[in-house]
């Protein structure tokens, strides 16, 4: 009854580490939004825009009234001598003393900007710079996106080719031992049985370099899309599915101008225009109200700290303050930022060149990709009908052996070859939809 338990509870151990450890099957879909939600620089790039935003805040606060509290506590331990003339009262000079052994100043100081350009350019300054942190955040989701599908795309296409291989095998295997039989009953040479074990080893080779390759890029997967190293993951899509969803959402109209590199150069150029503004309105005065209400304390003793020796004063005023000149710093100023300008007005056309050409190229990529397509469906449907008819002439001993294995060589290179174009397709096609902005 004990040895019962103890196995029931060992099983149990078992199939729980067997369960949590369990193979997870992944869309393309969520490979690419975990990637993105754990990818660094989307997360460093999202605090940046909250900064921004902060900064934003922060400027704006300048409109708002200012108010400081201020005391000054002092003792004096020795007043301050002063001499009053001979002549003022008297004919000798007299020695006096001014002051209180006490004297305690608090008072409340309240500013508030009347005029100031600088804020309401540094305002707008600091909002052009959030959208160009948005269009940056869009730009690192977009390259993100684009990096984990060109690894899934990888993977599906190892897989497959990974099953191809361990069916050659599987069929390899076959004819070896038909062979070793054959070779036995003495209707087979010693050089053909040699050809049927070259072929299974060769076909052992690329089940293990198709391996290799396929665990590389999960390995890969798991690294972007912040998964445990030591968990198995398999892609669900196969590449059959992958191009049929293709097909079924291709949307090859778009505005290349509206991508996010694009965007983001031309705010630049709205910031370096706002700066130029800013330095040309530099002269402009800057008016300030400001008030003031204190009370000081003067007395040779602290009895009368909450009685009559308070002695109460406050007054208001406006504050203009103009920059006559400033050494030519403004003019330098204007000066760069209008080459600034001009730097962001050339890339704005360089890039307008390239993202063109990117589209055109992508598009001519994508007509070849699906042409060769065409052609590799075509051709692996007559290498199967030619297979077919070869199985047939093979029974009918119309077909040598070395001639059934050139035809088996065909339909697996024809088989390989389809599935390398329908990757090349959805390249292709990943390629443009990231070209017009569309991914």
């Amino acid at each position: 009854m004990i040895n019962r338990i103890f196995i029931l509870v060992l099983l149990t151990v078992i199939l729980s580490a067997f369960n949590g450890r369990a193979q997870q099957i992944i869309s393309l879909q969520q490979a690419m939004d975990m990637a993105v939600q754990r990818a660094a620089s989307v997360q460093n790039q999202s605090l940046q825009n909250t900064i921004s935003q902060k900064d934003v805040e922060r400027i704006a606060s300048a409109k708002l009234p200012q108010l400081n509290a201020t005391a000054d506590l002092r003792y004096n331990t020795k007043l301050q001598t002063n001499v009053i003339p001979a002549g003022a009262f008297g004919d000798r000079p007299r020695i006096v003393r001014f002051g209180t052994s006490y004297n305690f100043l608090g008072g409340l100081n309240l500013t508030q900007n009347l005029y100031d350009p600088n804020i309401a350019n540094d305002l707008a300054i600091a909002k052009q710079q959030i959208k160009s942190g948005e269009e940056q955040l869009r730009e690192l989701v977009i390259n993100e996106k684009l990096l984990v599908a060109q690894i899934y795309y990888e993977i599906v296409l190892q897989k497959e080719l990974l099953k191809q291989a361990e069916s050659t095998l599987d069929k390899c295997e076959f004819k070896l031992t038909e062979s070793e039989i054959a070779f036995k009953n003495g209707s087979l040479l010693q050089t053909d049985l040699n050809r049927f074990q070259l072929d299974k080893n060769n076909a052992e080779a690329n089940v293990q370099n198709a391996r290799f390759h396929l665990n590389q890029n999960l390995y890969l997967l798991k690294k972007e899309t912040g998964m445990p190293i030591q968990d198995s993951v398999m892609v669900e899509d196969g590449i059959e599915s992958l191009l049929q969803n293709s097909a079924a959402s291709i949307d090859y109209t778009g505005d290349v101008l509206s991508r996010p590199e694009y965007k983001r150069e031309q705010n630049n150029l709205v910031v370096q225009s706002l700066n130029k503004k800013k330095y040309e309105q530099a002269w402009l005065p800057t008016a300030q109200f400001y008030g003031n209400l204190s009370a000081n304390y003067l007395s040779n003793d602290l009895s009368n700290l909450f009685s009559s020796s308070w002695y109460p004063f406050s007054y208001v005023g406006i504050r203009i303050n103009a920059n006559l000149f400033d050494g030519y710093n403004r003019k330098k100023n204007r000066e760069i930022a209008e080459l600034r300008m001009q730097i962001s007005q050339n890339n704005l056309k360089s890039q307008e060149a390239d993202f063109y050409y990117e589209v055109y190229k992508a598009k001519n990529d994508l007509s070849l990709a699906r042409l060769n397509l065409q052609t590799a469906k075509m051709n692996n449907e007559f290498a199967h009908q030619l297979l077919e008819t070869d199985l047939v002439r093979f029974k009918n001993g119309a077909l040598l052996p070395s001639q059934l294995k050139d035809t088996e060589r065909s339909v697996a290179d024809a088989d390989a070859n389809l599935v390398q174009q329908i990757y090349n397709f959805l390249i292709a096609d990943l390629n443009l939809k990231k070209a017009i902005g569309k991914l």
